[in-house]
């Protein structure tokens, strides 16, 4: 059986163990203002990190909505066996990302 490794971007797996597991990251939402950028897509720490120097507000995190979840999932689910099972999340504030994946893959 094939084994597929997904997380989101809130795991800070270095690029080497994301490489030698094959790790798929989900982006998550960093709210700055009234700005949305996707966590190591769009901002990288450096970014926050400037941002919050030139006295911006503490900037937020969002999960990623149904549309994204299904678009990430989507490649994933075309590969055999097509079987798929989630993990519920430790902290409850995942609680949203675990509900969005159970949904986009058919797990229950």
């Amino acid at each position: 059986m094939k084994i597929k490794i997904t997380a989101d971007s809130t795991c800070d797996l270095s690029e080497e163990l994301l490489k030698k597991w094959d790790i798929a990251l989900m982006p998550m939402h960093i709210l700055m203002g009234e700005d949305s950028y996707l966590d190591g897509v769009t901002v990288h720490p450096a970014d926050v990190f400037a941002y919050v120097n030139r006295g911006g507000k503490m900037p937020k995190s969002a999960a990623a909505n149904l549309v994204e979840y299904t678009e990430f999932f989507a490649p994933f689910a075309k590969e055999p066996p097509r079987r798929w099972r989630a993990c519920r999340p430790i902290f409850s504030r995942k609680q949203v990302s675990f509900g969005a994946t159970r949904y986009t893959t058919g797990t229950q």
